[in-house]
């Protein structure tokens, strides 16, 4: 399975169903499920970005390290193409500078159990096998 990582609290946003755009400055023809992987990544940057989503009154979990350097869940990527300034409320991010790409992400579902795994700088492969049974869980 193709998975993709986000810094925290965004990857925690994506397993929620609370960012259904994600921008990225590449393009992608990957359609189907996509493992949502959390970067190991947290400093202060993801401390204020956590700090504005909940004051947007956004119910995401506590900062957890048990949820970093993990996959955490699974969306369907259903579609990408240029980002749009429309697309900044469902990305609860800024639209970056020109070229970048909107990321349609739906169906999220939540692990029962994070599973540790490094992460990439792009998309990158996931062993099937490893998934399985959180998969089931998920459903």
């Amino acid at each position: 399975m193709k998975a993709l990582s986000f810094r925290q609290p965004f990857a925690d946003a994506v397993v929620a169903g609370l960012k259904t755009i994600d921008f990225r400055g590449h393009s992608t023809r990957h359609r189907g499920p996509l493992a949502i992987h959390a970067s190991a990544t947290y400093g202060p940057a993801q401390r204020a970005a956590f700090d504005d989503l909940r004051q947007r009154r956004l119910r995401l979990p506590a900062p957890d390290s048990a949820r970093r350097g993990a996959i955490i869940g699974v969306v369907e990527l259903t579609g990408c193409r240029p980002a749009a300034a429309a697309d900044r409320k469902r990305s609860l991010a800024d639209l970056p500078e020109q070229g970048a790409f909107a990321y349609e992400l739906a169906g999220a579902r939540p692990l029962p159990t994070p599973l540790p795994c490094k992460g990439h700088t792009y998309m990158f492969e996931v062993d099937d096998s490893l998934l399985e049974g959180l998969l089931e869980a998920a459903v």
